[in-house]
């Protein structure tokens, strides 16, 4: 690394979609850090990423252009990126090592609750701020994207004689409502994997530090709410996350979080989750953190829908 002397360096067993290693390494002026290094070049995905992952979403130069051009200097409570290194293969991430657990990791409460105030806060910063260039690479998440998932969930799951694939079918016969949900509420910069497993809770301060931004785009403001409270939850424990991200929005965005049309365009937000899931590839299951009855999620979506 530029300037920086590498005192040791350990893969990481924390990596998700590319090979994570953490470094101690001695500035020029002599301090020790402790990093984290991103491999963000094909060659590096991990062989299961590669697999499953949709060849659309194979754009590893997104993550680095989001903390290059929107999360730093202003980092929002991320990781401090330390340096973008230019490899023979694609960027290297170098990024602050943050000690602490996944929120997934940690029980409901006051954490949970943070995470969604965290969010409501990034959106309304970001949403006032001024739009990133095009040389971030983000994500659009547009009619044309959102159609992708129910076509990939009727394909999948009649391929793997799944017990709902009829019902799947019929959603996507009538999922022009959905999407019209999805186009009418305010967009935003979207994290676009917004899961407790990319929310990281520092043990020193309980900073909410956010990572893996490789879906960041432009997109509906909900979409990260439902990830961060999509799976099996007591009704009660949701709401009240969903509240605590409501009570922090501000600006232009506050009005409409109390609007009727917020119930529904959380719920289409929860849908296009359940409907990528069981979209996201043949012969693969999410991990343990992710599984879940994705196709009773989407029924459920459309029965409060009235679809």
């Amino acid at each position: 690394m530029t300037g920086m002397e590498v005192l040791q360096r350990r893969r990481s067993a924390r990596a998700s979609s590319f090979a994570l290693h953490t470094l101690r390494a001695r500035g020029r002026d002599g301090s020790v850090l402790e990093l984290v290094a991103k491999d963000l070049s094909p060659g590096s995905m991990l062989d299961e990423a590669r697999r499953v992952r949709p060849e659309f979403l194979m754009d590893a130069s997104r993550e680095a252009g989001v903390y290059r051009h929107v999360l730093d200097p202003d980092r929002h409570g991320t990781p401090r990126c330390v340096a973008v290194e230019e490899g023979t293969a694609g960027p290297v991430l170098v990024l602050e090592h943050v000690r602490g657990a996944p929120l997934e990791e940690l029980a409901t409460g006051p954490p949970w609750l943070q995470a969604g105030r965290w969010l409501a806060s990034f959106q309304t910063e970001r949403f006032a701020g001024p739009e990133p260039g095009p040389e971030v690479g983000l994500l659009v998440y547009d009619d044309t994207y959102f159609a992708r998932w129910p076509e990939r969930a009727v394909e999948i799951t009649r391929r793997q004689g799944h017990a709902a694939a009829a019902d799947i079918a019929a959603l996507h016969r009538s999922y022009d409502a959905v999407t019209a949900l999805l186009r009418a509420q305010p967009r935003v910069l979207v994290h676009g994997d917004f899961h407790p497993s990319n929310i990281v809770v520092s043990e020193d301060d309980a900073r909410i530090c956010v990572v893996d931004w490789e879906m960041a785009g432009r997109g509906p403001v909900l979409l990260d709410l439902a990830a961060l409270t999509s799976g099996a939850w007591k009704p009660a424990r949701r709401d009240a996350v969903v509240q605590a991200y409501r009570d922090a929005l501000g600006g232009n965005l506050a009005d409409w979080a109390h609007d009727d049309a917020f119930a529904p365009a959380l719920e289409a937000c929860r849908m296009h989750l359940a409907m990528q899931w069981l979209g996201w590839a043949v012969a693969w299951e999410p991990e343990p953190r992710r599984r879940y009855d994705w196709a009773a999620v989407a029924l459920d979506s459309a029965r409060r829908l009235g679809m």
